[in-house]
């Protein structure tokens, strides 16, 4: 991850964005401020240009990579090393390419193939049944409030799970992220290997594919590559659906989290 390779070394720095006077701060505004004070220049933040917070502060002191994983939640987007860039590329993005079965399986000469492609899939009791998101609420004078996720009752899925951002968000939003990330992590417990010659070296972490398995095309997107072996690359990659990124949440009254 592009964002542990650059952003763990470095010392760490204080962020202090976004306030009730200052309005919405777009999320390329506030990565690109971190990479700065990370000495990181050579950025793409194109896609977070019209993504936005009510707010962001950090009031202690930290690595910019934990400054910047709570915006990645609220955001839908990902840290990505391309050659010398760091990309910073929004998911949910149309399939940059389908895979047939002939693409599958690349190996070196006189070994064994391996298999087309490798499933494994996590267990309910891995998952979350519900996931709670404590965040600031705009609306609620900038007191901690707390949305809810749908819920999965018939599922062997135990763990409620709790999630603290200190980002600024209408309550309608926080609610659109929270459906948002529980759905993903639903989605995303099927995970694949596959193994590709070097005709796809474009190919990069956050891509969506197209992949054959069992008969049917699924969405998957790239989570990392690993070129460590001549000609070949080697992908794992999760099952992708870019409607996970589209909430049809909607609000009442959020529950608000105060301190006593």
């Amino acid at each position: 991850n592009a964002i542990v390779t650059f952003m763990e070394s470095v010392g760490p720095v204080v962020i202090l964005l976004g306030s009730p006077e200052a309005g919405r701060v777009s999320l390329a505004t506030i990565v690109r401020d971190v990479c700065g004070r990370c000495a990181l220049s050579d950025i793409d933040v194109a896609d977070l240009e019209r993504r936005y917070v009510n707010g962001y502060a950090v009031a202690s002191i930290m690595p910019g990579r934990s400054i910047i994983e709570p915006l990645r939640a609220v955001g839908r987007f990902d840290g990505v090393e391309s050659g010398t860039l760091l990309r910073f590329p929004v998911r949910g993005k149309p399939i940059v390419a389908t895979l047939s079965a002939s693409d599958l399986g690349a190996h070196d000469d006189g070994d064994t193939p391996p298999p087309a492609v490798t499933v494994t899939k996590a267990q309910d009791i891995e998952l979350p049944r519900q996931l709670r998101m404590r965040y600031v609420s705009e609306s609620h004078d900038y007191e901690p409030a707390e949305q809810l996720s749908p819920v999965r009752l018939e599922t062997d899925a135990v763990n409620d799970s709790d999630l603290d951002i200190a980002v600024v968000l209408d309550d309608s939003d926080a609610a659109g992220v929270v459906e948002s990330l529980w759905a993903d992590a639903w989605q995303s417990r099927w995970r694949y290997q596959i193994a590709l010659d070097r005709s796809y070296i474009e190919l990069e972490p956050g891509d969506a594919l197209g992949l054959p398995v069992d008969d049917r095309v699924e969405r998957v997107r790239v989570v990392t590559v690993d070129d460590s072996v001549p000609l070949l690359r080697r992908l794992e990659l999760v099952r992708d659906d870019d409607g996970a990124f589209e909430s049809y949440a909607f609000v009442t009254t959020p529950t608000t989290a105060r301190s006593v």
